[in-house]
């Protein structure tokens, strides 16, 4: 049985929670469709998430899950790419891409998000959750030797993190602004940092 919305209920709940939740959103053909790939990372795209995220929402509230979005933001990219040129930016692109996939769980759903961002949607995590997730790619980004026509290459990440809480009544644009505020924090911060919304929310 299943729920008007298409949310599993009642025995199939389950089987739903044992499986990445965001497939369930859309058909086989659309995963793989070209619309929602970017072609550089091989990752969803931004009208991916943007296409699943309500639904991802109406899910955490039915069956009181938490849901996080964490913001990856590269620092300094433009320079990179005019510096050592657009081949080895893309470079980097795919192997943050290939560090962040490695670094998540499969329920997870890394995005690329824009030019220089990545997003990451975390099903059953709190902001403290993404938090531990940022840290752990940070650590790996750290320790992982980037290549440019220089020699090795520092790249960094900033990190701003918001959750839908299953008492909260807000939409996908709220979750995407409360972590984009983050993130704003984080780059005022200096390179590096990780910001959660509700740190954002002590200090107004």
């Amino acid at each position: 049985m299943t729920a008007s919305t298409g949310v599993p209920v009642g025995k199939e709940r389950r089987a739903y929670a044992a499986q990445p939740a965001h497939y369930v959103s859309l058909d086989k053909e659309v995963l793989v469709s070209n619309e929602y790939t970017d072609q550089t990372t091989h990752c969803h795209n931004r009208r991916y998430l943007q296409e699943i995220l309500e639904s991802q929402i109406a899910v955490s509230r039915q069956y009181k899950f938490p849901l996080t979005l964490v913001l990856a933001e590269i620092a300094h990219l433009r320079q990179i790419q005019f510096t050592y040129g657009q081949l080895t930016a893309e470079t980097i692109l795919r192997e943050l891409a290939r560090i962040i996939r490695f670094s998540v769980r499969t329920t997870d759903l890394p995005v690329r998000y824009n030019e220089d961002t990545f997003a990451i949607l975390l099903l059953h995590s709190n902001q403290a959750g993404g938090k531990v997730v940022s840290e752990r790619l940070k650590a790996a980004i750290a320790g992982h030797n980037f290549s440019g026509e220089g020699g090795n290459l520092m790249v960094m990440l900033n990190f701003g993190i918001s959750d839908q809480l299953s008492y909260y009544d807000q939409r996908g644009h709220d979750l995407i602004a409360a972590a984009g505020k983050a993130l704003a924090q984080a780059k005022a911060d200096g390179e590096g940092s990780i910001v959660r919304a509700s740190e954002i929310k002590a200090l107004d």
